[in-house]
């Protein structure tokens, strides 16, 4: 893995927090903003990114496309299975214990693992990484709400209706617009991609504006944070890619796999605390602080394929 191409991206995603975090400072975005623009990207933004994700994808008839469908159900199965056990042993409270499964569950595999994957294997493994950013946004609008919502402070009652949202919707179109391959105008595609990738730069400017309400000591003072961490960016994915070697995958899956596995907590997910469980400001520390230690732990992860 070229640590590099991490490096220059996690560089990029920090300016964006910096700027989100001036902005704050300045007056320029307040509470209110953020909370509208969080709205903004849970239900038109993100989804329009899912959509843009499969939209000119080509369906082929690879083996590759088997074993890649075969890692990501492996990937997700561990991680719902391993955030359970996880918060069993440590004897979580049903609201704690919600929380930090959504938390350790949805990575960032798509705002970081597009560019990762792009630039160390190249533009025709981004179709591999389709799948796992699919089954993400199925999970995450389905289990993500579920979690989310019994999380919350404000004693919000889960309805099985959150699962029917723009979200899980958006996940149905790209599956069928990608299975049938049906073919999308061009201006469409473009308008679906520059409104999607504007769910990027506006999740780091909510990120950073969660992290100036915050001080130092909070951030990385917070013994808590390190446990949460360590488990989520080592012990985890460790296990996982450990697990994942005794497939029989390429070695290029394995990498992206690896990928995946070891990402950041994902934006969304701080998007969703914030939207069903009023957790904002606590899971955006989080996302915070795994994305400033994925540029060690990533690497470190790496060494184990």
């Amino acid at each position: 893995m070229d640590s590099a191409i991490l490096l220059q991206r996690m560089l990029v995603l920090f300016i964006m927090v910096v700027i989100g975090i001036y902005s704050y400072k300045k007056n320029i975005i307040d509470d209110h903003t953020c909370r509208k623009i969080t709205s903004l990207i849970v239900n038109v933004l993100n989804p329009m990114l899912i959509i843009s994700g499969v939209l000119g994808e080509k369906m082929t008839g690879d083996k590759l496309i088997f074993q890649n469908i075969l890692a990501v159900l492996l990937m997700y199965t561990l991680l719902i299975a391993l955030s359970f056990l996880y918060v069993k042993l440590r004897r979580y409270e049903l609201k704690k214990a919600s929380f930090y499964q959504l938390m350790l569950i949805f990575n960032n595999v798509g705002f970081i693992g597009i560019p990762l994957v792009k630039g160390i294997y190249g533009d025709e493994y981004i179709i591999y990484l389709v799948f796992y950013i699919l089954l993400f946004n199925i999970i995450v609008y389905t289990l993500g709400i579920y979690l989310a919502s019994k999380s919350s402070d404000k004693k919000a009652e889960y309805s099985w209706k959150s699962l029917f949202n723009v979200g899980l919707l958006a996940c149905i179109v790209s599956l069928v617009i990608f299975i049938f391959q049906i073919p999308v105008m061009e201006p469409i595609q473009d308008a679906f991609k520059y409104m999607g990738d504007a769910a990027i730069p506006l999740s780091m400017i909510i990120i950073g504006s969660s992290v100036a309400k915050m001080s130092l000591k909070e951030l990385f003072l917070d013994r808590e944070h390190y446990t949460f961490m360590i488990v989520k960016m080592l012990v985890f994915p460790a296990i996982c890619v450990l697990i994942a070697r005794q497939l029989p995958i390429s070695k290029e899956l394995l990498g992206i796999f690896m990928l995946c596995v070891s990402m950041p907590c994902a934006s969304i997910s701080g998007m969703l605390a914030e939207e069903y469980g009023g957790k904002g400001t606590e899971s955006n520390r989080l996302i915070a602080f795994t994305t400033v230690f994925s540029l060690i732990t990533v690497p470190l992860i790496s060494l184990l394929i």
